[in-house]
């Protein structure tokens, strides 16, 4: 879904910029820090990349930020970023941090929900840390109070050890997983056991997109969450770019499309001004 969404971007633009063909190297980090690195490290030395969009996940944007930086590669984020990479001053993180982006959502149970105690579900990684640490900073901003955090690996099969453990007496669960199958078995499970506490989604729109929620069904009634990204709003561009999506692969797109094709769109843009320059110093 990232690729299809880059992928359109470049299309658009016929593979080229100022003049000059885009070459678009696809690696897979096989959600690996150490392979992450390696394979940023193919991209630089061998490939002469000098822009990069990605990684996906908190964990590995850690472990490549001191590489990038010293060799002076424009890093975007595929999907939010960490705030330990800002100071490196070669990140363009979109749309906005891990902890920043979720705050609101702390803000929002309690001041328009009126919530006033909340448990954490999250995901044992750099990223699902930072997710839950916006939503409970925002949250015990306003007043509230969080009484109970569990983690669960990347991968987990099974969450009922981890909702059987959910406390039954708080307001709200704020969870958040990083890809679509564990979020389907969460929200699933989460029905199977008649929980009755009000469940909060992180990134709605980026974890479950139209074919997922079709899948899910009438279980998702009444989830509540946050999404920097609506498919569904309605002005030119956006209908636009949903049309040219649906078009290239026959699904509606997300936030995931979205973010990969804003980034590939803001580096053509900045190759554009550079006279396809992608030198950082004149890129940056």
């Amino acid at each position: 879904r990232f690729r299809a969404g880059a992928e359109l971007a470049f299309e658009e633009a016929n593979y080229t910029v100022a003049g000059r063909p885009i070459e678009f190297i696809v690696e897979d980090a096989a959600t690996d820090i150490s392979v992450t690195l390696d394979k940023l490290k193919k991209l630089a030395e061998v490939d002469g990349v000098h822009a990069c969009i990605g990684p996906l996940m908190g964990d590995a944007h850690l472990a490549i930020a001191p590489y990038a930086a010293e060799h002076k590669i424009l890093m975007t984020t595929l999907f939010n970023g960490m705030d330990e990479c800002i100071p490196y001053g070669n990140w363009i993180i979109y749309p906005n941090s891990c902890v920043l982006q979720q705050i609101p959502l702390g803000w929002y149970a309690y001041d328009e929900m009126g919530f006033r105690t909340m448990a954490i579900i999250g995901s044992d990684y750099a990223g699902g840390w930072g997710y839950m640490a916006g939503v409970k900073y925002g949250f015990e901003e306003r007043g509230g109070e969080v009484v109970q955090e569990q983690w669960a690996p990347i991968g987990t099969v099974d969450f009922g050890p981890y909702l059987a453990t959910l406390r039954k007496d708080v307001d709200c669960c704020a969870w958040f997983f990083p890809n679509t199958t564990e979020v389907v078995r969460f929200v699933t499970q989460y029905k199977e056991f008649g929980i009755e506490v009000t469940s909060l989604s992180t990134t709605v729109e980026g974890d479950m997109p139209t074919p997922v929620l079709e899948e899910l069904g009438e279980t998702v009634l009444g989830l509540l969450g946050s999404e920097a990204y609506p498919s569904y709003r309605d002005d030119p561009i956006n209908n636009k770019f949903v049309a040219a999506m649906i078009a290239k692969t026959g699904v509606r797109p997300g936030a995931i499309e979205q973010n990969a094709y804003t980034m590939a769109k803001l580096i053509l843009a900045g190759l554009e001004i550079t006279d396809g320059d992608d030198s950082f110093d004149r890129l940056w």
